[in-house]
Formats: C-alpha cells, sequence, structure tokens
C-alpha cells in the first residue's frame, strides 16, 4: 500500500484508485456525448444517407426519389451518397406549412 504524508493525511492505494476510477467514469460520459459528432467540411456537416433518412423520417427508397427528382441536392463520391446537413435544413423549412388561424 502507497502512503505518502501530506498535511497530515495518509493517501493510499484506495484513494487513488477512487481517483483512477472517477477519471475513467469522466472519460467514458465524454466519449458517450461526443461519439455522433462528425467533422465539418467548410463548416458544413455531411450526413450519410441513413443519417439524412432518419433526419427526414423517410426510407432510403424516398431519399432516391428525392435524389432522382432534383428534391434535394447530395453529393456522390465512389458511389457513396453525402448530403448536407444545411440543405436538409433548407428543404424542411421550404415545405413548412403553417396553421390556419381560426376565426
Amino acid at each position: 500500500m502507497v502512503q505518502q504524508m501530506m498535511n497530515d493525511e495518509i493517501l493510499t492505494s484506495d484513494y487513488f484508485d477512487g481517483i483512477l476510477r472517477r477519471m475513467h467514469k469522466v472519460s467514458d460520459a465524454l466519449a458517450d456525448r461526443t461519439k455522433d459528432i462528425k467533422p465539418m467540411f467548410g463548416g458544413t456537416r455531411l450526413l450519410t444517407d441513413q443519417e439524412a433518412c432518419a433526419i427526414l423520417k423517410v426510407g432510403k427508397r424516398t431519399m432516391q426519389e428525392y435524389r432522382t427528382n432534383g428534391i434535394v441536392p447530395y453529393y456522390l463520391i465512389a458511389g457513396k451518397v453525402l448530403y448536407r446537413e444545411q440543405d436538409l435544413e433548407e428543404l424542411l423549412q421550404r415545405h413548412y406549412k403553417k396553421p390556419f388561424a381560426r376565426r
């Protein structure tokens, strides 16, 4: 057992183990919170087809129709489809329908 006198306190290996456990807990929490963060390209997040489908709540076939009909812009790189997050937000804003005013 490691002991060191410091301001009349005895530091034991149990004390250091507790600190180490708390550090691991903080590290795990940070890893969990940052796992979905994607690097930005030119200030814009690029989303995969699966992520875009989840945001718009549509299936892959519907996303294909949106691309084919020019509804949503996209990048096609070596068979991989990517969407700018900003383009999806703008698409949603353009198609937003306000509720009717009641009389």
